[in-house]
């Protein structure tokens, strides 16, 4: 629902992106001052197996581009670089993830890390083009296209339709009431739609949950395993 990737979501169906080779997401958020409550007793968040476990920001997002699913994955970290993190939980997680269309998926997690404030990052590399999706409060990204050589980096703010970011004129104020611009908004109405209306499934049903999350799950175990790669359980259709 982050209206930036829907961008590219139009893109990648279009073919414009040709076939999508490699993907990379980063999901980079310093919490070290959520993993101990006032007392000092670990929060959940210190209970976390791995942070890579978290994956479904990213997994989400570009799976739903690919229009694919995880296989399998090896999972990466140099060490615990915080005292205040549970044992086994590193700053900085690397996964690779190869896709049933193979594809490589890149995704790093980190949550104990400086920096400022959250972060975000996307990149879709496809056969005839890629997109950069950057940092920042609203997402902006740039994207560039084999037949458009000439032009280099394109703004995806000014893309024109059917890449056009969505109009969101008309939204109630309240729409970004949820901290993630309108990505709740349209959760949510998404959601209360399905229910009643009396479809069978939303935009993310079951299966596509399972998809998305499994994978994380999987990618915490091998960091356990120093790496092992693993295979991803795969969701019948």
């Amino acid at each position: 629902h982050l209206p930036v990737m829907m961008q590219v979501g139009a893109m990648a169906a279009h073919g414009v992106l040709g076939e999508i080779t490699y993907a990379y997401g980063e999901y980079l958020h310093d919490v070290r001052d959520l993993l101990r409550d006032e007392q000092g007793n670990p929060t959940w968040r210190a209970r976390y197996p791995a942070a890579i476990q978290y994956s479904t920001h990213e997994l989400g997002p570009i799976l739903e581009i690919l229009n694919d699913s995880i296989v399998s994955v090896s999972t990466s970290a140099p060490g615990q670089h915080s005292g205040r993190l549970a044992d086994g939980m590193s700053g900085t997680n690397v996964a690779v993830f190869r896709t049933r269309r193979d594809a490589i998926i890149v995704q790093r997690n980190d949550f104990a890390s400086p920096r400022p404030s959250i972060g975000r990052r996307y990149v879709i590399q496809g056969s005839l083009g890629m997109v950069e999706v950057s940092y920042g409060r609203p997402c902006t990204g740039r994207y560039f296209l084999e037949k458009e050589r000439q032009a280099g980096w394109q703004d995806l703010a000014q893309a024109p339709p059917p890449f056009a970011p969505p109009d969101e004129s008309g939204l109630p104020p309240w729409a970004l009431s949820g901290g993630h611009g309108t990505v709740e908004y349209h959760m949510v109405r998404g959601f209360l739609d399905a229910v009643r209306q009396g479809a069978r499934q939303g935009r993310c049903d079951v299966r596509r949950g399972l998809e998305m999350s499994l994978p994380g799950i999987v990618a915490a175990a091998s960091l356990k395993q120093d790496g092992a790669l693993l295979p991803v359980p795969q969701v019948p259709r």
